[in-house]
């Protein structure tokens, strides 16, 4: 993962570079938003430690929210660019993704991942099916492969989609984006003293803390 950033450091220009933060940091409120109003299916059933962290990494994305756009704006601020480039960002970001996913299935024991984690990926999926149906072919048992997203209202996801799409349009202001309620009850949390990197199990941490 390093080495694909690494690369694209030393083969793009800075205006890239930065329109590609922009563009990407920009789909996080609305993805981090369906992640953290659901976290009653996608963070508690896991370890502790693991969704402590990821809610914290969340939030803060969601603190920061316009960092990345301002930037842009100021050093580049061409929102033609900053469109005409999303294609190839995210498909990076997915490649970058896919990178990290083959490393946690190699590096990772099945017992621990509990999961196949390149089944995020539906043409991966896809790819496993049809070769369970080829003679002489076997697909990879890299473990069972659900849909990360699939307890979630179909009506959820709609919107966080059309956040997204909003999120690349011109003009865009992340300030004016609908927020987590659990981003705020985080920081009501961590300026009461309650442990955030328990954020399960930790519930009697902080008198009068709910």
């Amino acid at each position: 993962m390093i080495g694909a950033y690494d690369k694209l450091t030393a083969e793009t220009s800075l205006k890239y570079r930065l329109a590609y933060t922009a563009d990407l940091e920009a789909t996080f409120t609305p993805v981090f938003k369906l992640m953290l109003d659901n976290d009653a299916s996608l963070f508690r059933p896991g370890d502790d430690r693991v969704a402590s962290l990821f809610i914290w990494h969340f939030v803060e994305e969601v603190e920061h929210r316009s960092s990345a756009l301002i930037i842009f704006d100021s050093v580049v601020g061409s929102d033609v660019y900053r469109m005409r480039v999303a294609a190839s960002v995210f498909k990076h970001v997915l490649d970058v993704i896919r990178i990290a996913c083959a490393g946690f299935n190699k590096h990772v024991p099945i017992e621990d991942r509990k999961i196949d984690a390149l089944s995020m990926f539906a043409s991966y999926r896809r790819k496993q099916k049809l070769l369970e149906l080829i003679p002489g072919l076997q697909a990879a048992n890299s473990g069972p492969m659900p849909r990360a997203f699939d307890d979630l209202g179909l009506k959820e996801q709609l919107v966080a989609l059309r956040g997204i799409i909003r999120s690349q349009m011109p003009k865009h202001n992340p300030e004016h984006e609908d927020l987590p309620e659990l981003a705020g009850v985080w920081f009501e949390r961590f300026d009461a003293g309650y442990d955030v990197t328990k954020w399960y199990t930790a519930e009697t941490a902080a008198p009068g803390v709910n």
